[in-house]
This record gives C-alpha cells, sequence and structure tokens, in this order.
C-alpha cells in the first residue's frame, strides 16, 4: 500500500509474521531523495524527523563482560553445556559441571536459566550475551560469526544485509539496533539456518560485531 502527499511517497509494509506469532505493528517508510529534505518531509506528514536511532544506539552498547554472581545448580539438576565447536553449534547434556562453560538449567522454580561457570564461579547472563561470551573464551579463530554483504546499486555501498546463525543470535540490544535500521522482523532462512537484517549501515554492523568481540566477515566467512 502506497500514499502521496504532494512529492511525499509513504509506502505501507504490513507485518508478514505468521498468525501465531506475536503481532507486531505495519512500518511505514517514506521515499525521498536527499537526506537533507527528510525534516521538512517529516512536518508534512505531522511527524517529527530525527536521525538514524541505529546509528545513535551503537554508542550505548555494553561490554561483554561476565554477569553477577549467581547460586550454582541445585544436586541432582539435569544441566546442559554449550558446544561452541559443533558444526551446529547447541546445548548438550551433561552429568558434570567442573569445567569453564556456558551452561543451561531448569531452577527450583521451573525456570530456565543459562549461566557461566568460570574460574569456580557462577554468573547470570542471558543465553544470547553467554554464547558470544563463550565464544570469545573459546577463542576461535577468526572470530567472524558475523558476516555483512553490501547491497547492489549506486550509492548503496554502505547499507547491506547482516547476517547472524540460529545457534547464534543476536543479544537484545544489539537485535533492537539491527531491526531498526528498517523497523521490519529479522527474516529466518530455513536452508542455511541464518537470520538477516536489511538495510543495515556498515558502521553499525561494525560496532554490533565489536561489542560482542567479533570482527565483521563477508560472503568467504
Amino acid at each position: 500500500m502506497q500514499a502521496e502527499l504532494e512529492d511525499i511517497m509513504v509506502i505501507r509494509v504490513p507485518s508478514k509474521l505468521p498468525e501465531t506469532d506475536i503481532p507486531v505493528p505495519d512500518t511505514w517508510l517514506v521515499q525521498y531523495d536527499e537526506s537533507a529534505a527528510l525534516p521538512e518531509a517529516a512536518a508534512g506528514l505531522g511527524v517529527e524527523h530525527c536521525d538514524c536511532f541505529a546509528i545513535q544506539a551503537t554508542a550505548w552498547l555494553p561490554p561483554l563482560v561476565l554477569g553477577p554472581l549467581a547460586a550454582a545448580p541445585a544436586s541432582g539438576t539435569q544441566v546442559e553445556m554449550y558446544e561452541g565447536s559443533l558444526s551446529q553449534p547447541a546445548f548438550v547434556p551433561v552429568r558434570r559441571w567442573e569445567n569453564d562453560g556456558l551452561y543451561r538449567f531448569r531452577r527450583a522454580d521451573h525456570r530456565l536459566v543459562c549461566q557461566i561457570f568460570r574460574e569456580g564461579f557462577w554468573h547470570s547472563v542471558s543465553q544470547e550475551r553467554g554464547i558470544y561470551l563463550e565464544l570469545d573464551r573459546l577463542g576461535v579463530e577468526p572470530r567472524r560469526n558475523l558476516r555483512w554483504f553490501s547491497e547492489e546499486g549506486r550509492g548503496r555501498e554502505r547499507f547491506g544485509r547482516l547476517i547472524v546463525d540460529w545457534g547464534k543470535p543476536l543479544p537484545d540490544l544489539q537485535r533492537r539496533i539491527a531491526v531498526m535500521c528498517t523497523a521490519l522482523p529479522p527474516e529466518f532462512g530455513q536452508k542455511y539456518r541464518t537470520i538477516t537484517y536489511s538495510n543495515v549501515p556498515r558502521a553499525v554492523a561494525e560496532r554490533i560485531a565489536m561489542s560482542l568481540k567479533q570482527e565483521l566477515g563477508d560472503r568467504n566467512d
């Protein structure tokens, strides 16, 4: 759906998520020729213009560090350990948790949690941040678990697709920043098991990768 207001073209992009997913609002795109004209175009639509949120928000990304201290799993708890060295990284059951690593288990309240075990201490962490902390600890080179492909077309070299694997999803803040580059949900590729974020400036992709102690890979990674 699209509408024109004088010389402003507004395009409505409805959500394509299945009905079983949590609904998200539709996205409205405004076509323009020069960025300098955006404030006037926004005023014509009755909205306020602001600079790219994604670029601004990358400055707020926290460092990738261990979380607060946490209690060890209760005796008899079934525990899984993250194996990042597998071709398809996954959590696998383990009998003991004496080695450093990222673990997942259910607490007494039945809540599934992730915790990192380092040098004899447990630390709370989200699963996504824990995975990148574990990848950093393992030190697998090259550290290019995030890939970026530039778009085709004149003047679009600085924009592209940011791609991560299903088994290495972006943490909440990084994911929200990547989504805000289009305000559209990412695409989930079934064949190669990837998550793709579109229209991501290279500068944003580089800062997201840096915040996760990663290098930005390309088509060859």
